[in-house]
């Protein structure tokens, strides 16, 4: 037998997690219960009842798994994996101090100081037990930092959701599949975050915050909450699908669904979400000098909506990330969570069991292991449990329970009697285990190791904040974004002509205003500083391009920039005759002129997909302004700008257009002939069944009034039939009383002979 104070030989890449014990004892027999570090990628689980050393057990295997070089993501309902903090290579009284629980002392009878001397003697007596002390302790904490994240929180490291809405690094297109799958994440964890369950595939709401970010990130485009909320109400998009956007999604509904997201992010609550670091997977994982990371995602202090949006947020990343890794068959990163349940249950699909089955099925090839932690077998869906490699089995508190784990085991490992494994689960003790798996088919009992944590239990959230680093940086991916534009065009829509730049106010274009806009966006050649907005002719309106408009970019527009120049923005409704009797056509023209000078060359004007919500933003706090060479603060030159363009628009807008003069229908801008005639044929059949359906319903009424007509001749014939019935029967009774009484007479006058 292995001397109980030497730890057993483990090759390098192997995970030591315990000692064998013998089934009728429980004895340790000096055997070595290692996991290879790459049986991880085909993912693992660990079940347990509150009290047979689940948590302990998980502890040990990522402190092996950080020991061997490997990060690990682990996320933390209840707030035991924090204890992965609490590492004290001197193993002393004092280190164990702070950490104590002083309502244990009182219960043991003790003082403090004395309870921490003891809990110090313990750790050193459990540690040695294995083989081990403070330098194995001090190892660990060499190999790998940890790094508490409270997300909604400021106790630990915060992190930044803003930061899930920025642009992804490379064109959507070339990670089509993965950032459509991180969208839906999203926003099926934020909608749930406001109260709101949606279905990914039928919902409105879902499918209409969805295309608002898709669309973003096609063009490159971050958003911040503010602007999706308001692109909510007013969404830049004429059309989802076949249908006309007010058709899909009315106004008023939308305007609700703004003002319930808007609840949301105004609450004082939700603001410590938008602090703290970028959900950057990462730099979650590694530290700046390279070393791997624990990163523990504490959720103790989050209701269960707010659980759901941060697990289903980050694992999203995870899988985003993921697919980003080279294949291989090592370990090159563990998700480790506590607690399943309610995260990915057998009869629900709430918005994390997307990411997580996505991770068990795919993960494998890029080197990602899962392990997932749960008292009751049920807690978690069939095809979780059956892309599972390896199962550690403690005490389990029903028969129920023992029997589903049981049948699971059986299709893990295939040949073990079921007898026999609800023999050796039935007889597990405290903080023993039976292994069972691909790598493991025949089953292993087993005791953990001590771990080389203190196991202090569940952290409160001040606690946590004694484990927060004495500073954390914050990389520029989630500081406040503000806008800048320099030349380039777009569209714009106007009767008359207003600028839009930098009053130092978040405002944004009147609504219903039909008068139009010019934008005077951040300005060029002289530079000065000017706490006041440079000079504009008066009944000229000035606003900040949005950093998030689509086309802040054809304007040179940079996020984060406090250097402002000079756009004039454009907006004229056109109407077009159209032949054949058919109504005007109207149109709303769009342009901006960046870096306008004393002259305009209709040249310089440039069509975009200009938005009045694109003009509004936060003014940075020291802007510096580019002033253009154009007199703006002169009336005269707005009016002949105005002048320039509209009498330029008369003499050369144009549209071909097709036309029904009998419909009085035309061609819509850019429609081609073909897509024309299918809406008149269309139209046609509307009108031909219209047309139907009015003359069944003259006919069915002409119909009814003959059937009315015909009953009641049918009515008064059988009443005529039936009177002569009765004058036929009459007579007929009248001649038989009459032959009878004829009868009678003769027989009379023959008696009387």
């Amino acid at each position: 037998m292995q001397p109980p104070n030497t730890a057993p030989a483990v090759a390098a890449g192997v995970l030591r997690l315990g000692e064998q014990i013998e089934a009728d004892s429980g004895n340790r027999d000096g055997v070595a219960v290692a996991l290879g570090r790459d049986a991880l990628t085909t993912h693992g689980v660990i079940v347990g009842m509150t009290g047979s050393g689940k948590t302990g057990l998980g502890i040990v295997l990522l402190e092996e798994v950080l020991r061997s070089g490997v990060p690990a993501l682990i996320i933390d309902p209840k707030g035991d994996m924090a204890n992965l903090a609490l590492t004290f290579p001197s193993l002393s009284a004092d280190a164990f101090a702070p950490w104590i629980d002083p309502g244990q002392a009182a219960r043991s009878g003790e003082l403090p100081a004395a309870h921490a001397a003891a809990v110090a003697g313990t750790w050193r007596k459990g540690l040695a037990d294995w083989g081990l002390g403070g330098e194995d302790v001090q190892a660990l904490r060499d190999a790998a930092e940890v790094v508490v994240y409270t997300p909604g929180s400021a106790a630990g490291v915060g992190i930044s959701v803003l930061g899930s809405l920025a642009p992804p690094p490379r064109p959507f297109d070339d990670d089509a599949e993965d950032l459509r799958d991180e969208i839906e994440a999203f926003v099926s964890s934020l909608l749930l975050l406001a109260g709101i369950e949606a279905d990914p595939m039928s919902s409105r709401e879902h499918i209409l915050v969805s295309q608002l970010i898709t669309r973003a990130w096609r063009a490159g485009q971050g958003l911040d909450l503010d602007d999706l909320i308001l692109q909510v109400a007013t969404p830049p998009l004429r059309s989802i699908g076949v249908f006309e956007l007010d058709r899909f999604f009315p106004e008023k509904e939308r305007n609700k669904l703004a003002m319930r997201l808007n609840g949301l992010v105004a609450s004082p609550s939700f603001q410590p979400w938008l602090a703290g670091e970028p959900l950057d997977i990462q730099h979650m994982l590694y530290g700046a000098d390279g070393r791997p990371r624990a990163a523990v995602i504490y959720l103790a202090h989050l209701a269960d909506e707010q659980r759901m949006f941060a697990v289903t947020l980050l694992l999203s990343k995870v899988v985003s990330w993921m697919r980003r890794q080279p294949g291989t068959s090592d370990l090159r990163a563990l998700v480790y969570m506590d607690e399943v349940y309610g995260f990915c249950p057998p009869t629900a699909a709430p918005p994390s069991k997307g990411p997580i089955l996505t991770l068990l099925k795919q993960a494998r090839a890029h080197g990602v292991g899962v392990v997932l932690a749960t008292q009751n077998p049920v807690d978690l869906d069939y095809k979780a449990m059956s892309n599972a490699g390896t199962w550690m089995v403690g005490r389990l508190s029903t028969e129920r329970d023992k029997a589903r784990i049981v049948e699971a085991l059986r299709s893990a490992s295939g040949d073990v009697e079921i007898a026999t494994l609800d023999r050796l689960i039935g007889g597990l003790g405290k903080r023993q285990f039976l292994m069972l798996g691909a790598h493991s088919p025949k089953p292993r009992l087993f005791t953990s190791r001590f771990a080389l944590s203190y196991l202090r239990g569940p952290l409160t959230r001040d606690e946590v904040k004694a484990l927060r680093p004495a500073a954390v940086v914050v990389s520029p991916a989630s500081a406040p974004m503000s806008a800048a534009a320099t030349p380039h065009a777009g569209p714009a829509i106007a009767s008359r002509l207003r600028a839009v730049g930098g009053d130092g106010s978040r405002r944004s274009v009147d609504e219903g205003d039909d008068d139009g806009d010019v934008t005077l966006l951040p300005p060029a050649p002289r530079v000065r500083r000017a706490d006041p907005l440079p000079a504009v002719a008066d009944g000229v309106r000035v606003a900040i391009l949005a950093a998030s408009a689509p086309w802040a970019a054809e304007v040179g527009a940079i996020a984060g920039s406090s250097e402002f120049h000079a756009v004039v923005a454009f907006r004229l409704r056109l109407a077009f005759m159209v032949p054949g009797g058919v109504a005007p056509f109207v149109e709303e023209w769009e342009a901006v002129w960046p870096r306008p000078t004393s002259t305009l060359q209709l040249s310089q004007l440039r069509h975009v997909d200009y938005d009045e919500r694109d003009l509004r933003g936060v003014m940075p706090s020291q802007p510096r302004w580019h002033l253009p060479e154009a007199p703006i603060a002169s009336p005269d030159w707005w009016r002949d700008i105005e002048a320039l363009v509209v009498a330029s628009l008369q003499q050369s807008a144009s549209r071909h257009f097709f036309s029904h003069a009998a419909y009085a229908m035309a061609s819509r801008p850019g429609e081609t002939e073909a897509s024309f005639l299918r809406r008149t044929r269309a139209e046609a059949e509307t009108r031909a069944d219209r047309e139907a359906a009015t003359l069944a319903h003259k006919w069915a009424d002409h119909a009814a009034k003959q059937r009315a007509r015909i009953e009641a001749a049918a009515y008064d014939t059988d009443a005529r039939a039936a009177k002569a019935d009765v004058t036929v029967a009459q007579a007929e009774i009248a001649a038989e009383q009459a032959a009878l009484i004829g009868a009678l007479v003769r027989g009379s006058a023959r008696s009387g002979e």
